[in-house]
């Protein structure tokens, strides 16, 4: 369901920010209200559009655990791009 997507979402970026053991990026990252915009825009999303953000998920775990943060990187700047295009496409 697209709740349980969203959740999963959620889900995954705590992961990451715990993963980082930095206390105060993960008090920067919760105090900005826009780190949760995804709950007001999930209903706006495709289903493929929500499957291809869960697969960079597994995309970014995997450079993750591979140690490649080069490839890293560029999976999250690339999922960003894609999520911000989306954002404006919608809203322009």
């Amino acid at each position: 369901s697209r709740g349980e997507r969203v959740a999963h979402n959620d889900e995954f970026h705590e992961a990451i920010i715990a993963a980082t053991h930095n206390d105060l990026l993960a008090q920067r990252i919760h105090d900005n209200s826009q780190y949760y915009f995804i709950h007001r825009l999930a209903g706006f999303l495709t289903d493929e559009e929500v499957h291809t953000s869960i697969v960079g998920h597994g995309e970014q775990v995997a450079a993750l655990l591979a140690r490649d943060s080069a490839r890293a990187e560029s999976i999250v700047r690339s999922h960003v791009l894609r999520g911000l295009e989306k954002v404006l496409s919608r809203i322009a």
